[in-house]
């Protein structure tokens, strides 16, 4: 996981034992459906930390819940090769995952 996100081992724990609360962020503070580059910064960029979530979050946690939401997604669709995945369109895939982390 750490190859793939670029995280700490500490960065990925703290994201997984917060991925609710991460999730919850985005969506309290409108940023689900956001197409400001300005606003959504934070979120999906590289940098030390998403501030509104604190100093040990990592930057670009946008790229996390993306990851997450795929995840969940193949799983309920494994015979699903990457070629249809990346031909998914992207509101199809979220509504159909139905991503609610606890």
């Amino acid at each position: 996981d750490t190859l793939l996100t670029g995280y700490t081992s500490a960065q990925m724990k703290g994201c997984y034992a917060n991925e609710a609360m991460i999730w919850n962020t985005i969506l309290q503070t409108n940023l689900l459906y956001e197409k400001d580059p300005e606003l959504l910064r934070e979120f999906i960029t590289d940098g030390p930390k998403t501030t509104i979530l604190g100093e040990a979050s990592p930057g670009n946690i946008g790229q996390f819940c993306g990851w997450q939401i795929v995840k969940k997604w193949i799983a309920a669709n494994e015979t699903v090769t990457l070629e249809q995945l990346l031909q998914k369109d992207a509101q199809t895939l979220f509504q159909e995952v139905k991503y609610k982390p606890r």
